[in-house]
């Protein structure tokens, strides 16, 4: 947003707050994703690999 502007409050409630990168975004970017906490290593890999029954996160099948 330009700081020498004078915007509508509408606007401001919207627009704000973004701060953008270097690469000029219209807006920041949502990151939708989930991770998952698991109490050691030997834990996420049985996981992993189907060993016990906890989600998990990964992009296998994400067709994107």
């Amino acid at each position: 947003m330009n700081k020498n502007k004078s915007y509508h409050p509408d606007t401001l409630a919207v627009r704000g707050g973004v701060n953008r990168s270097p690469f000029d975004e219209t807006a920041e970017a949502l990151y939708l994703t989930s991770g998952y906490v698991y109490g050691s290593a030997q834990e996420a890999a049985d996981a992993f690999s189907g060993d016990i029954d906890r989600f998990v996160y990964s992009r296998y099948g994400n067709p994107t």
